[in-house]
Order: structure tokens, then C-alpha cells, then sequence
């Protein structure tokens, strides 16, 4: 627990030391590897973030756009940029219902048009003409007697060309892009992550004087995380860095409510408990849908139901379901949070499948591909950290372990379901969306096989968990059209109808929490009495007591 404290201390420390380092040797390093670039170039910065013209991220020492070449200190960009900022507040407001849709649509359709009048400007159409010549200019208007000399203006020069984008040298202006320093970011976010687990294990018993210390300290740390994203994505305009800042908030605030479900929390009184509990639970959910409009959207997701009132759901009501007192029945605080994940991803799935038929084979962007995944795995993370407050407070943790094995597997579906979507609906073009896809599908399955291997011994728990992997297995066989699949699924199915038999013949009586070397001899005389072979006598013995 010391040594805990002490890690968190520290990585805050190099966080901060090690940000100033970074800033000095970036801005030695570009002195001595930029070339002979000049030096007002290397020290301007700028404000704007994105490219007026084609929204594409800019460094702070680009002049111009990279992709369109448009110039940073043109007018145009300007105007650009004041269009494109009304149409975001247009969207805005219409969120906010305090502009109806159709003036919304009338009013984003015509700051559109202009977007478009102003990046695509009509050429005019040079039309051959004979050469005349120019006509004489009479004396009398050159120079009249009592009248100044007309001015004739001289005819325009060409513009040059504008300069193309500036050249940028070395691994080191690569290394310095937004999304190579969100590496570096990920990795610390996950590390504060890994701290924070070992806190929800071990602080609150160092400060039990103090209950509520261990959650106002947690619940501080991912306020400045989400602030920190929020500010950094609507003003900064850093997308990759400011999206991953919010999903480690998300993961973090199921451990910070797991907090309050610690014995002794509620020392200081029943009334500051409640009330403690009901300002968090209002405060996670607030931030939950905030986070949830940046990273999955208001209109990716269709269905009759807010997505973000569903991410709630699965983010702060999986932990709160621990805040439940015992009721009588052991299994409650793992059902509980299950019912929280499956019922908000059975509801987003089938929003993408069936809420709109019509829509149901169209291809999925990156932005729609993207918050299934995000959904899908931050709903997962809630509930397995659910699951472990409930693992630390069982008095025998390998009865408790075998009993999490048909909330495993059930669990583990629309994991399953979320990758093999994506990976089927994705528009051809994103290989790491893909891939992350077929992994989010392949940990499905190994979720589920997990879940049987748990169940092992117990015959009715193994029956259940064999016979939904054996169904789960089967439909993505024949709808999805993946052959390999049938490979698991005909073993689990076997194995659920062998036992399920023998259930219901009453041939578990002896087999109930019996060693795993007596359920291996009833498996293997069962299949040597079906087989019409004579089974080994220790297992056939065995067998007919059993039978």
C-alpha cells in the first residue's frame, strides 16, 4: 500500500519533470537538426490548430495546409474559419433544443454552400479576343486648362504563385507529430489506470479515519483528466490526444464509484453516505454523457434511446450496483452489474441491426466503427472491475470464481458480436480498424471458452455455459459465414447434451462439487456407453454408481 502511494507520487513528479524535459530537448533538438531553415519560421507558432479549408491538423509552424495548400495568414482562411465556427455553434444549438431542426438544417445548408463557394471559386471563362489597339487618348483629357490630369492606374502585375508547404527534414519532425506523442500519452494514462486499481485495492484501508478520502482524491484525478480532454479537444483542436484523455476518464470512473462500496465508507453517518453517493452517482453520469458525445457521438448510434443515457448505464450503473447491501442471495452483486453490461450493449447492437431496416447492410465510417469498439469495451472494463469488488469481499474466492462462469460467458457475447459487426459492416480502406475489430472478436471467443473452463466441475454450470457458447458459436457459423467457428461449437454442444441427459436421468446427485477426476470417468463411461464400447473398469464402475 506504501509502496502504492509512493508510485503515484512519483509518476506525478516525472509527469511534470519529465513535460519540461520534453519542451527543452524538443526545442534544443529543432535548433541543432533544422537545417537551414530560417529562424522566424522555427519560433512562430500559431493559434489555429486545423485548416479552415479542409479541417486537416496543422502544426504550429505550418504556413500553409499540407493537403490544400491554403495560406494561414490569407483572409480566406479567416472567413473560413468564422464560417465553419457557425456551423458548429448552429449544431450546438440545435443539440441544446434552442433552434428547431429545420431551421438548423436551412441555416448549416447555406453556411455549407459558402464553405464551398469560398474553397471552390467559380473561374471566369477566358473568352479569345482579336487584338485591338488601344485607343488614343485625347489631349483635352490628359490635361484640360483648370483641371488636374486624369489618373490612369497602371495595369496589374501577376500575382507570384503562393509558396507550397514547408519542407520538413529528419525522423525528428515526424517524431514531434500529434500522433506519435499519443504513444507516450496512452502509455501514462494507462499506467495512472494501473495505479488507481491498486488504490480501489489498498488505500482506503491505510485511511479508514478519513472514509471518504480514497474517492475525493480519485474523483479529483479524473476530473482533471476529462477537463483536461475536454479543453484540449474544443480548443486546442487535438482530436487523437484529447479522445484518449476521455476514454481513460471513462475508465477510470468505475473504479473511483467502486471506492464508495468500500466496508466502512459509510461510518460517518446513513444521511452523508446517501447524500455523498447520490452527488457522485449525479456528477459520474453528467461526465459520462459529456465524454460520450465526443466519443461516440449523438447521431452514430440509432435507436429509440439516447446512446449516452446507455453508456451511463453500463459505465456508473455496473459499480453502483455494489453499493447494494446483502440481500440473502450470494449470486446478486454478479448479476446485478451483468445485467447493466448486456442490456446497454444488446440495446446498441440491435439498434444497428434492427431499429432501422433499411439501413441495416449499409457500411460502417471510421466515427461509427470507432464508438462500437469504445462502447463495447468500455461497458466490458466496468463490469470486470464490478466484478472484482465483488471477488475481494468473498469469504471462499474459488466458489465465488465458479460461480462467475455463466455470467462470464454471457458476458462475453456481446464482445463477440461487437467485433464480428464492425469487422463485417466496415468500409473496406481502414486495416487497423479491421484488425482491432478481429481481435475485439477473437477475445469474445476466448472469453467464452474461459467461461466453460470455470464452470469446470460443476455439472450444472457446465451444462449452461456449454450450451450458450455451443448456440453462440452456431449462429456466428451460419450467419456470419465463418466455417472454423463450428469448431468449438460442436464440442460445447456435445457437452451440454451429454450432461443435460444424464441431469435430467438424475445421474448428478453424486457429481455435484465432486473432484474433476470423477466428472472426467461419468464423461468418459457415458460416451463409451453411447459408442457401444466396453469403457475401462475403474470408469465404468464409477459410471454405474454414478448412473
Amino acid at each position: 500500500m506504501e509502496f502504492c502511494c509512493g508510485l503515484v507520487a512519483v509518476l506525478a513528479v516525472l509527469a511534470v519533470v519529465g513535460h519540461g524535459i520534453w519542451v527543452v530537448a524538443a526545442a534544443v533538438l529543432s535548433q541543432v537538426f533544422g537545417g537551414t531553415e530560417p529562424q522566424q519560421r522555427q519560433t512562430r507558432h500559431r493559434r489555429r490548430r486545423v485548416c479552415p479549408g479542409c479541417e486537416h491538423t496543422l502544426l504550429a509552424t505550418d504556413d500553409h495546409c499540407p493537403r490544400c495548400g491554403l495560406a494561414q495568414d490569407d483572409p480566406l482562411a479567416l472567413r473560413l474559419e468564422h464560417t465553419r465556427t457557425g456551423l458548429r455553434e448552429v449544431a450546438a444549438l440545435a443539440e441544446r433544443g434552442e433552434l428547431d431542426a429545420a431551421t438548423a438544417d436551412i441555416v448549416a445548408t447555406r453556411l455549407r454552400a459558402h464553405v464551398h463557394e469560398l474553397t471552390h471559386p467559380a473561374r471566369a471563362t477566358v473568352v479569345p479576343v482579336a487584338e485591338v489597339a488601344p485607343e488614343p487618348v485625347p489631349e483635352a483629357a490628359v490635361a484640360e486648362p483648370g483641371h488636374p490630369p486624369r489618373y490612369i492606374p497602371p495595369a496589374p502585375e501577376p500575382e507570384p504563385a503562393p509558396p507550397g508547404p514547408p519542407h520538413r527534414r529528419g525522423a525528428l519532425a515526424g517524431f514531434m507529430e500529434e500522433r506519435n506523442i499519443f504513444w507516450g500519452e496512452l502509455v501514462g494514462g494507462l499506467l495512472i489506470v494501473g495505479c488507481s486499481i491498486a488504490l480501489v485495492l489498498s488505500l482506503w484501508k491505510r485511511l479508514e479515519e478519513v472514509p471518504y478520502f480514497p474517492f475525493l482524491l480519485a474523483a479529483a484525478i479524473t476530473a482533471a483528466l476529462f477537463g483536461a480532454g475536454q479543453y484540449t479537444l474544443h480548443h486546442w483542436r487535438l482530436a487523437a490526444t484529447s479522445r484518449g484523455l476521455l476514454v481513460i476518464s471513462l475508465l477510470l470512473a468505475p473504479l473511483n464509484l467502486l471506492l464508495l462500496g468500500a466496508p466502512g465508507v459509510g461510518s460517518a453517518g446513513v444521511a452523508l453516505d446517501l447524500a455523498v453517493k447520490a452527488a457522485a452517482l449525479l456528477g459520474f453520469v453528467g461526465m459520462v454523457r459529456a465524454a460520450g458525445r465526443d466519443l461516440i457521438g449523438t447521431d452514430l448510434l440509432p435507436g429509440p434511446i439516447d446512446r449516452r443515457w446507455l453508456l451511463s448505464l453500463a459505465v456508473v450503473g455496473a459499480p453502483a450496483t455494489q453499493w447494494i447491501p446483502d440481500l440473502g442471495w450470494a449470486p446478486l452483486p454478479a448479476w446485478l452489474p451483468l445485467a447493466c453490461h448486456v442490456s446497454a450493449c444488446a440495446a446498441v447492437l440491435a439498434g444497428l441491426t434492427w431499429y432501422r431496416r433499411a439501413a441495416t447492410h449499409e457500411p460502417f465510417g471510421e466515427r461509427t466503427a470507432s464508438a462500437v469498439l469504445v462502447f463495447a469495451g468500455v461497458s466490458l472494463f466496468a463490469l470486470v472491475a464490478a466484478w472484482g469488488l465483488f471477488l475481494t469481499r468473498a469469504a471462499d474466492v474459488p466458489l465465488a470464481v465458479r460461480g462467475l462462469a455463466v455470467p462470464l460467458v454471457i458476458a462475453a457475447v456481446p464482445l463477440l458480436e461487437a467485433g464480428l459487426l464492425v469487422q463485417r459492416r466496415l468500409v473496406p480502406g481502414h486495416a487497423g480498424l479491421t484488425t482491432t475489430a478481429t481481435g475485439v472478436a477473437v477475445a469474445g471467443a476466448g472469453v467464452l471458452a474461459v467461461g466453460v473452463t470455470l464452470a469446470w466441475p460443476d455439472p450444472l454450470r457446465l451444462t449452461l455455459a456449454a450450451a450458450v457458447v455451443g448456440a453462440v458459436l452456431t449462429r456466428v457459423t451460419w450467419r456470419e459465414g465463418i466455417a472454423w467457428f463450428q469448431l468449438g461449437a460442436a464440442p460445447a454442444l456435445a457437452l451440454a447434451y451429454v450432461l443435460g441427459t444424464q441431469g435430467v436421468a438424475g445421474a448428478w446427485g453424486e457429481l455435484v462439487w465432486a473432484d474433476p477426476a470423477v466428472l472426467t470417468r461419468f464423461l468418459l463411461g457415458t460416451m463409451s456407453s453411447a459408442s457401444g464400447t466396453t469403457p475401462p473398469d475403474s470408469a465404468g464402475t464409477r459410471s454405474r454408481r454414478a448412473m
